[in-house]
């Protein structure tokens, strides 16, 4: 299973960062078997994440159920599931 999160860093200080990330806590119940068991860090893998400025291997964390062995991916929110292009990040300007 894939969740996004949201982050304000782009692709490119996500990738710079890799495991250094902040990456955020796992929810306090599995999403599978809705177990009150933290889900546990369970390494990572890497994911393609084509922007405007080129392809970079980024790290996506997971995270595993103690108790029925499933994991979960943690997306930052501007990967979109299943896809490797990085919709484009809008750079909004609000006035004060």
């Amino acid at each position: 299973m894939q969740q996004i999160f949201h982050t304000p860093a782009s692709p490119e200080e996500y990738w710079q960062l890799g495991k250094e990330f902040a990456f955020p806590d796992p929810p306090r119940f599995c999403p599978f078997c809705r177990t009150s068991l933290p889900l546990r860090k369970h390494g990572f893998y890497r994911r393609n994440a084509l922007s405007g400025r080129g392809t970079r291997r980024i790290l996506i964390r997971r995270y595993r159920c103690c108790f029925c062995g499933r994991t979960v991916s943690f997306l930052p929110s501007f990967c979109l599931p299943y896809f490797q292009i990085t919709p484009p990040i809008p750079n909004y300007s609000f006035p004060v």
